[in-house]
């Protein structure tokens, strides 16, 4: 896990290495919103759409951003934080976005749902969220779940602006792996 032992970090006493107060006091840096459904003319993705780097790419040259090292990237899939995801089927990152987000030096991804398209098409061979354990695990990416995206788009949208200065401060919980954030 990121170079450990997973038992350092599945510790029946909290995690030992990896906590969530690795990332204290905060993170400061730039966001990016990439608004799919926009791009696609539709309100919403649908359950089980998986975002591929081809539409990152065509997110950026619409919205005019080039996404690059430090950058925190948002996934708006039209879907209403207040509704309860299917785990049946849920619109978010394809697995092939990996590389790009390594090679991009993303430092995290954060999406209005849990960051991996579901199903993820590698659940057969052990990976039903990929973005969860190859970004985790073996990129050190931190992962921002169920976001209010719905107001930011919006906001983009309106300003025809999809780059923002981005704040996210965890709570200081020993040894958890996760916080809420703001």
């Amino acid at each position: 896990y990121n170079g450990r032992p997973a038992s350092t970090v599945h510790h029946a006493d909290g995690a030992r290495a990896s906590a969530v107060t690795a990332a204290l006091p905060g993170i400061f840096t730039r966001g990016v919103v990439l608004d799919v459904p926009e791009l696609r003319g539709v309100p919403a993705l649908e359950p089980g759409y998986g975002v591929r780097p081809e539409e990152i790419e065509a997110c950026e040259r619409r919205q005019g951003v080039v996404i690059g090292t430090g950058d925190v990237v948002l996934l708006h899939t039209g879907a209403n934080a207040t509704v309860p995801p299917d785990p049946a089927g849920m619109p978010g990152f394809h697995w092939t976005c990996l590389p790009w987000l390594a090679e991009r030096e993303v430092a995290a991804v954060g999406s209005d749902r849990i960051n991996d398209v579901v199903p993820s098409g590698v659940a057969a061979d052990g990976f039903p969220l990929p973005i969860h354990v190859v970004g985790l695990v073996y990129m050190g990416l931190w992962l921002l779940d169920s976001c209010d995206t719905t107001g930011l788009a919006a906001t983009c949208r309106e300003r025809g602006r999809w780059e923002f200065a981005l704040s996210v401060s965890p709570l200081s919980l020993a040894g958890a792996t996760g916080s809420p954030v703001n």
